[in-house]
């Protein structure tokens, strides 16, 4: 991806809108609509409104919020009911905005970016960074690379609780290593946040953080992570695509529109499909959250099937019902 180029005439806006669409348009850190920025300038916060994609938002893109109301939330009693909680959450997120006429919705996330100590905030869900994350032992990997250059936040409830665990966090910090900021923050099976002075500090932040991640991968021994890979015979697989195909556009139409199919057979396709455990780790969850918002949590998992066309259809059609 090509470093924007920030001139002396740019406002806060203009810098955030150039440093969002470049790691918005940069699949290693974005894939779909995911991901949030912003700034703050004095007691307001702009950050990414939902229905925008960072790769192409612009400075109208970000919806303008009161810091002191943010800061509000962090300290009022939500109660203890789950659902209720997150409800006042985010209906005291929507009333600190200071336009609400103009109907914009601001990131669920807002009052991470609120917490965080520099002016630009860049939060993604970084594929690389997201291999750690979700991974078992994947805080102890993280700490024995980086050490007290970042902060681990673990996995807990979305919106005012994630809230109050980074303020604590970044608390801990502060008291335990005599600095304001870390270099990045790690959220367990959630993603990277980012923050500096300037877009360029991000930046750097950034480098180092995914350049000691790739480091670490390219000591580990390659290997098939899924076991073992077996293939069909190539023409016993193109006979059954032509089978699989049309029948899934017709089993998962929800109206008279049928479903568009495609077929992908890639080695990672197939480490996975292919691999011994592969169908125990696709049925155990979701591999990382863009997994939950893009794919949902489970996928239907279809052994193979045999016979001819109308055995093969029965096979989808019963596996489909069973989903």
């Amino acid at each position: 991806m090509q470093w924007p180029q920030f001139s002396q005439s740019d406002s806060p806006l203009d810098r955030l809108a150039k440093l969002s669409q470049f790691y918005g348009a940069d699949p290693e850190f974005v894939i779909a609509g995911g991901g949030n920025t912003s700034v703050k300038i004095g007691d307001r916060l702009y950050v990414k409104g939902s229905g925008h994609a960072l790769a192409t938002i612009g400075p109208d893109g970000f919806v303008e919020m009161d810091r002191q109301a943010l800061e509000r939330i962090l300290n009022t009693d939500p109660g203890s009911n789950r659902d209720l909680r997150e409800e006042r959450f985010k209906a005291a997120v929507l009333a600190a905005r200071t336009q609400p006429e103009k109907n914009q919705r601001p990131s669920v996330e807002v009052v991470l970016h609120h917490l965080m100590p520099r002016p630009l905030v860049v939060h993604t869900h970084s594929t690389l960074v997201n291999m750690f994350t979700c991974c078992e032992g994947g805080k102890a990997i993280i700490e024995k690379l980086l050490g007290d250059e970042v902060v681990w936040v673990a996995d807990v409830d979305p919106g005012l609780i994630l809230a109050r665990t980074l303020r604590d966090a970044l608390k801990d910090y502060a008291k335990r290593t005599g600095r304001d900021c870390p270099r990045a923050v790690i959220m367990q099976n959630h993603g990277l946040v980012i923050c500096g002075e300037s877009p360029e500090e991000v930046r750097k932040h950034t480098d180092w953080l995914m350049g000691a991640l790739r480091e670490h991968l390219s000591k580990q021994r390659s290997c098939e992570p899924f076991g073992p890979v077996a293939r069909m015979e190539p023409a016993k697989a193109r006979r059954l695509i032509n089978i699989i195909a049309p029948a899934l556009r017709g089993l998962l139409a929800t109206d008279e529109n049928l479903k568009v199919v495609t077929f992908d057979d890639s080695g990672e396709v197939m480490g996975l499909v292919g691999g011994a455990e592969g169908k125990s780790t696709a049925l155990a969850g979701p591999l990382c959250p863009d997994q939950i918002v893009y794919c949902k949590a489970l996928p239907l998992w279809v052994d193979a099937v045999e016979g001819d066309e109308k055995q093969v259809v029965e096979q989808l059609r019963a596996a489909v019902r069973e989903y």
